[in-house]
This record gives structure tokens, C-alpha cells and sequence, in this order.
């Protein structure tokens, strides 16, 4: 898996996690890793949606991004 990472900052996933948050980031090494929860509604209905384009699909995926990289480098809460 490491050897696939390298030199990729961004990968994006799909995960089907019922009950679970829309989206989940991780790190490991350099690459940054956005899951994406298919089981969830707002998979279903906006990311996927009847209405859903590639443009639109790609902008929720750097916000997202965007605020993945804030979440991993948030301090930790005690």
C-alpha cells in the first residue's frame, strides 16, 4: 500500500459504513486519504444524485479535502 501512496498526496476511497458520518480523512505518510461513505444519504442523493455532475463531484471533493487537512492538522484535544 505504501508504494502506492508515494508521491500522491490525495487518494480518494469509498467505503459503505451504514450509520456513519458522509466522509472520513486519514494519513498515512504523506497521502492524504478521503473515504467516502456510499451508505450514507448525502452519498446517495447529492454526491451521486440524479443532479450530480463531474464539476460538482470534484468540488465537494477538495472542500471536503479541505477540510480534511484542517481536521488531521487540528492539535488533539485532551
Amino acid at each position: 500500500m505504501r508504494l502506492e501512496l508515494q508521491g500522491k498526496p490525495y487518494k480518494l476511497a469509498h467505503e459503505n459504513v451504514p450509520g456513519a458520518p458522509f466522509f472520513r480523512v486519514d494519513q498515512l505518510g504523506g497521502t492524504t486519504t478521503l473515504f467516502l461513505n456510499t451508505a450514507h444519504r448525502f452519498y446517495t442523493e447529492l454526491y451521486t444524485g440524479g443532479d450530480s455532475k463531474p464539476a460538482m463531484r470534484a468540488a465537494l471533493e477538495v472542500l471536503l479535502f479541505s477540510i480534511g487537512d484542517c481536521i488531521i492538522s487540528a492539535p488533539e484535544q485532551v
